[in-house]
């Protein structure tokens, strides 16, 4: 048997029921009126209403027709007067407005009016003209608006167009000023214009506003006009003077305009009212001529009907009038019913069809007891067996779930019940084959992954204490035998040594080779110290490129420096790579047991001390650790921490040493020279700190320290007391190879509002060694206006090639090109010849290290110098630089009368300096 689902019962189910219902309405229906023929015993009153009186017709009134003006048909006064109202809103609303909405309504409005009135309605006609001309004027208004706004706007454009041309620097417009005053007014003339799109009439407080604000415009023009020719070009400044010039008449015809419109609007109001007026007076006649009309019909009428009553007169009813016609007996006549009219009237044995109440049938009422049980039972029975067919196939379906759950994975449903159940129990037995395979193949996995977590935690076990890449021991693995070695050593009474081994240089390998190559160098390199090592101990690998070997039972501190020595040696062979043989070097740091540590850490960390110092010494070095080192490496570390507090607690200081024009004898800048404030208030120098600085990266913060301090401080002379203050700042290689460099520079400049030329960056020679990158930073920095030294000239192998490629403005010489000017004639030769040299490259120079009047008095003979040293002013604080600026000139006017006669009258020494030393000798 084919199982019906839920849904196909409850529709069966809802079949027959309405069939049944169908059924009962039938019944009823046909036993609620029955047509009986034959003789009646009695006669009903039959309602025969008396004929209404017919009217004679009234005598003619003669009344003189009037000639109304507005022809229009009785039906529609009142929509006209609507439509009048509705046309009114909408061509003022036009008037304001050129939207498509608008005008639809306005087209839409104005058919409906024309529709309404007769072709001879000259009101109509005219109100609609005055319409019409009342937007006439509008569009007319706002597009002169519309014009004088666009020509602002080109005005404006014409101006932001060249500001955009113009620098942005961080967020700032950087211009002319006579460009950014004339943008002020035409922004202000534009922002008055902006509101002439308003609804608002356009008065004489707009016009003197938008006149005055033109005037604005004018005259700025007129004043800058030849600077604004030269920046900007005369074509641009022909065409704003062009559309400036048009403003004037459009505001005179928005003027006009305006009044126009306030007068058209008075005269379409004048003329609504007077249409409406005289449609209310033509609808008055009318109904004054109906209501006398009426009256003579009144009088001529015996009873009067009702003006209310919509219901006409009924005729007489009689049998003859009802064929096959049931009537109801309450039927009301709608008029009053003369007595006599309620007569009974006989009605002829033969007559037909009257209509009387039917009697109810036994027959019916037991037929639709009967249907009305059989509908009760079918809904019982489909009720029965729905629930049946739900309930068996659910209740088999939970015990089989509860087997399941059980973990009875051979728990199954049979099938049977609804279709939606017994596809519901299909799916419980796919879903439980399913489970059943899933638990199988479950079983097995796990089985498979015991056995790997079992080959995996072997492997592990390894890599804990092995190195991946080389096979060697791992730290963890190190420390492990290390402590055995020295355990065994101590009960032998032996020692151990412990050697830390760096590969020289080998960032070099993995930036030019690649990395995958760095690593097969750190197999080979692997493999040589193994087989140094072979039967002597054992190597292990400490991370990176350091290898630390293990040397057992050594005989002393000498054995511990031969052994290192032959690994150094080791090293000077070509070492094989790939098919390759490279040139490698090491570093070796040793240490030994129980001499330098009883413990691995300590052992470890005297060997790393040791190496620090190797590669100190020049690579490829062996050094055995000693106390001193132990003290080096203390002595850097508490450095290292001091330097890493010394900024949060603002421990560092800027001392400013000045750099003297010899042609002025004034202070032309300040070198700004970085000290750091000991606990116990001593000043340490840059020498003491800086190399830890670089090597723990904490020189970046330093050096950004320093560039915002000398830029604040040079600002601050720039708006104070020195308005042509210069400060030049020290900037390491580190620094430029930073790309964010220039634009920290940049940004310092403009939060300070400090001018590029106040600022001097000086670097030493070993810039070149980064790259042609740093010399385009340079040119960069250069660009902007700020000055580029180059310090310690003289001194490094590449003087003449950082001339070159360098972009320079100043040269400081060395102090080792000067000690000896007055005493060797070949140091005086020298430093001339790069005098003259740096004067062909149009190159200011500045001589450091003027420390005796000897070297000063040289110097006096020179031309365009700058001098510097201690012998003029040593490095003094920030607030001791304006007065040291105003006693300074005075300074140097002693130290010239310390000088020889003939030095005193050099070409280059100021005329009134030697004014002043001829008045005090």
């Amino acid at each position: 048997m084919f199982p019906l689902g839920i849904a196909a019962r409850l529709s069966a189910a809802l079949f027959a029921v309405a069939v049944l219902a169908g059924i009962a309405n039938l019944l009823v229906s046909q036993s609620a009126v029955l047509i009986r023929t034959g003789s009646v015993s009695s006669a009903l009153p039959v309602i025969v209403p008396p004929a209404p009186p017919i009217p004679a017709a009234p005598a003619p009134i003669s009344r003189p027709a009037p000639a109304p003006v507005v022809h229009i048909s009785h039906a529609l006064e009142d929509d006209a007067l609507v439509a009048i109202d509705r046309f009114e809103w909408i061509a003022r609303r036009r008037a304001e407005s050129e939207s498509k909405e608008i005008i639809a309504e306005y087209v839409a409005a104005t058919a409906k009016l024309r529709k309404l009135s007769s072709p001879k309605a000259g009101r109509f006609d005219d109100y609609l003209n005055k319409g019409a001309a009342l937007v006439r004027i509008g569009d007319t208004d706002r597009s002169t608006r519309q014009d004088y706004e666009k020509r602002l706007e080109a005005i404006d454009e014409g101006i932001n167009t060249s500001l955009d041309h113009a620098w942005h620097v961080f967020g700032r417009v950087i211009a002319r000023q006579s460009l950014m005053k004339l943008h002020g007014d035409a922004d202000a003339l534009r922002q008055r214009g902006q509101k002439l799109n308003s609804t608002d009439a356009f008065g004489p407080e707009q016009d003197a506003a938008l006149a005055n604000a033109e005037t604005l415009v004018a005259q700025e023009i007129e004043t800058q006009r030849a600077t604004l020719s030269r920046s900007q070009g005369a074509e641009w400044l022909d065409g704003i003077k062009a559309d400036l010039d048009a403003l004037p008449a459009l505001r005179l015809e928005m003027s006009q305009y305006a009044g126009a419109l306030s007068l058209a609007t008075e005269e379409f109001e004048r003329s609504r009212t007077t249409l409406s007026m005289e449609i209310k007076r033509v609808v008055a006649a009318k109904e004054a001529r109906s209501a006398a009309a009426e009256q003579g019909e009144a009088g001529t009428a015996d009873a009067p009907l009702p003006r209310q009553s919509v219901h006409a007169p009924l005729p007489a009813v009689t049998a003859a009038a009802l064929p096959n016609t049931a009537m109801p007996l309450n039927t009301a006549s709608p008029v009053p019913i003369p007595a006599a009219a309620m007569s009974p009237v006989a009605l002829p044995r033969d007559s037909t069809a009257v209509a009387v109440l039917a009697q109810s049938d036994p027959r019916t009422r037991t037929l639709m007891a009967a249907v009305t049980a059989a509908l009760v039972l079918l809904i019982a029975v489909i009720c029965v067996f729905t629930v049946r067919s739900v309930l068996l196939p659910v209740k088999r379906i939970l015990r089989a779930t509860r087997r399941l759950a059980q973990g009875d994975p051979q728990a199954r449903v049979s099938p049977g019940g609804i279709r939606e159940l017994a596809s519901l129990a299909v799916a419980f037995n796919d879903m439980a084959a399913r489970l059943e395979v899933a638990q199988r193949n479950d079983r097995q996995q796990q089985e498979n992954l015991e056995a790997q977590v079992i080959e995996r935690t072997h492997q592990l076990q390894q890599l804990a204490h092995t190195d991946p890449l080389t096979s060697l021991p791992n730290r963890r693995r190190l420390f492990e035998i290390l402590n055995g070695a020295i355990s065994r050593a101590e009960g032998s009474g032996g020692s151990v040594g412990v050697y830390f081994i760096d590969i020289d240089n080998f960032k070099n390998y993995n930036d030019s080779l690649g990395h995958v190559f760095g690593d097969r160098v750190l197999m080979s390199v692997a493999n040589r110290v193994e087989e140094i090592t072979d039967g002597k101990g054992f190597v292990a690998r400490f991370g990176g490129d350091e290898f630390t070997v293990v040397y057992e039972h050594t005989g002393g501190l000498d054995a511990v420096r031969d052994f290192g020595l032959a690994l150094v040696d080791a090293f000077h062979q070509l070492l094989p790579v790939d098919e390759r043989e490279l040139s490698v070097s090491v570093s070796v740091g040793a240490s030994a047991s129980p001499m330098h540590a009883t413990d691995a850490g300590g052992l470890l960390r005297a060997a790393d001390a040791a190496l620090f110092r190797a590669k100190e010494l020049g690579r490829s070095q062996l050094v055995v650790f000693t106390s001193a080192l132990a003290e080096t490496a203390a002595v850097r570390f508490a450095t290292e921490q001091g330097l890493r507090r010394a900024l949060e607690r603002g421990e560092f200081e800027l001392l400013y040493q000045p750099e003297i024009d010899l042609g002025t004898f004034e202070m032309g800048l300040v070198e700004a020279l970085l000290r750091w404030r000991m606990p116990d208030g001593r000043l340490a120098a840059p020498g003491e700190f800086l190399a830890i600085a670089e090597q723990s990266g904490l020189i970046v913060d330093i050096n950004d320290w320093v560039l915002r301090t000398a830029v604040e401080r040079a600002a601050d002379w720039h708006r104070g007391a020195w308005p042509n203050a210069r400060v030049a700042v020290n900037v390491t290689p580190r620094q430029l190879l930073d790309e964010r460099f220039t634009d920290r520079v940049l940004a310092l400049l403009s939060e300070f509002d400090l001018p590029p030329r106040c600022i001097e960056l000086e670097l030493t020679e070993s810039v070149l060694q980064t790259g042609p990158g740093t010399i385009a930073v340079l040119r960069r920095l250069q660009s902007h206006g700020i000055c580029i030294a180059l310090d310690d000239f003289g001194t490094g192998y590449s003087s003449l090639t950082s001339l070159e490629q360098l972009p320079l403005s100043r040269i400081k010489l060395d102090r080792s090109l000067i000690v000896n000017v007055d005493t060797s004639p070949r140091s005086a030769a020298i430093a001339k010849a790069i005098l003259e040299l740096c004067a062909g490259l149009e190159l200011e120079v500045t001589v450091e290290g003027i420390e005796t009047s000897e070297q000063f008095a040289w110097l006096l003979s020179q031309r365009n110098l700058y001098v510097q040293g201690y012998l003029l002013s040593v490095p003094v604080t920030a607030a001791e630089i304006v007065p040291l600026k105003s006693s300074l000139s005075e300074k140097m006017h002693d130290l010239l009368l310390t000088v020889g006669p003939g030095r005193r009258s050099a070409p280059f020494v100021p005329a009134l300096t030697q004014q002043a030393i001829m008045a005090k000798g």
